[in-house]
């Protein structure tokens, strides 16, 4: 089953409200029985289940459920640059 894009971007906005670090949508990609969802500040993979339920019927994806996905948000971590020593 194909996933459209705002269900991912409602999930987002639903994953904001716990972590606001979460970002906007970049990329995302289905691996297996999870899609991979790539934003502007890190990444989170979220299981089918969940989105079908996003999609499907809003209302019985809990609050709970929301937040512990939130919580294993992961933050990309910013890249270091040293000046080139000559």
């Amino acid at each position: 089953m194909k996933i459209p894009l705002y269900v991912i971007e409602e999930i987002l906005i639903r994953l904001q409200e716990f972590n606001p670090e979460t970002g906007t949508l970049e990329t995302c990609e289905r691996l297996g029985s999870q899609m991979i969802v790539k934003t502007n500040k890190g990444m989170i993979t979220v299981p089918l289940l969940l989105l079908n339920l996003q999609l499907n019927n809003p209302v019985t994806l809990r609050e709970k459920d929301i937040e512990l996905l939130a919580s294993q948000f992961i933050k990309e971590r910013g890249v270091e640059r040293r000046p080139a020593i000559d």
